[in-house]
């Protein structure tokens, strides 16, 4: 599940990546996997920013993380929920 991530967001999802983060950003997976407990799976990222030009950056991060993670999610074919946390590499 790592590797699917990894994939995905930093090769299939390139340009969506880039034009939130900037040019030369990159996610990194740190874990992915699947919570017994909660019946969910949990993935944990850390997203290094490129040359970003918007002194907005702090309010999209989330939402940009979210709407990556997701996209990414729906080619997976899982019907489990997915749970993230992120840190930021500046």
């Amino acid at each position: 599940m790592k590797k699917f991530f990894h994939v995905l967001l930093n090769h299939v999802f390139i340009r969506d990546l880039e034009s939130l983060y900037g040019k030369g950003a990159k996610i990194v997976v740190n874990e992915a996997k699947f919570l017994t407990n909660g019946k969910y799976y949990h993935v944990s990222l850390t997203l290094h920013l490129g040359d970003v030009e918007d002194d907005n950056i702090n309010e999209i991060i989330q939402d940009g993380l979210e709407y990556l993670i997701s996209e990414s999610w729906k080619y997976s074919g899982k019907k489990e929920k997915i749970s993230m946390i992120y840190s930021l590499d500046i």
